[in-house]
């Protein structure tokens, strides 16, 4: 190994999901309206799913930030970024990107707001859902708070 390949940055890309946030959105809420009373089990699963889908891509993307655009070049290692990816949690995530200012309140309401849904439904399944309401209105949210995060990593 050479001392060129000691100092390279590993690269770093970001993805979207696919089926993309917002088809599996309308196709859980096209179930949900669709259902006569109890949302089915299957539904339900979608719901759990869209939201760690949505939690997984966005402490990805999250890390990445972090790496790209709090460390400095000179610190981008693969040990670096597996560090931040892998040992770092994701509220910290939040808050180092909140306080070095590379996101504003309004997207680290949204990213904390997700988390705590996807926190919510991963420790609490099997309790009664109710998606019209404040369970739409929260996937709403990790919609837009991956696209407001997503953007700000692919400009």
């Amino acid at each position: 190994m050479n001392e060129a390949s000691l100092t390279m940055s590993p690269a770093v890309a970001y993805y979207r999901p696919d089926p993309t946030l917002e088809e599996r959105f309308d196709e859980i809420n096209s179930e949900v309206q669709n259902a006569a009373g109890a949302i089915a089990q299957n539904t339900r699963d979608k719901i759990l799913n869209f939201f760690l889908v949505a939690h997984a891509i966005i402490e990805e993307h999250s890390a990445k930030l972090i790496w790209s655009e709090i460390f400095n070049s000179g610190a981008q290692t693969q040990e670096s970024l597996d560090y931040v990816m892998e040992d770092m949690n994701q509220s910290h995530r939040e808050d180092l990107l909140f306080a070095s200012e590379v996101i504003n309140g309004s997207l680290y309401t949204k990213l904390q707001q997700t988390r705590g849904a996807r926190n919510e439904l991963a420790h609490n399944y099997g309790q009664p859902l109710k998606w019209n309401g404040d369970l739409k209105q929260k996937a709403k949210t990790a919609i837009e708070g991956f696209d407001e995060l997503h953007a700000r990593c692919v400009p």
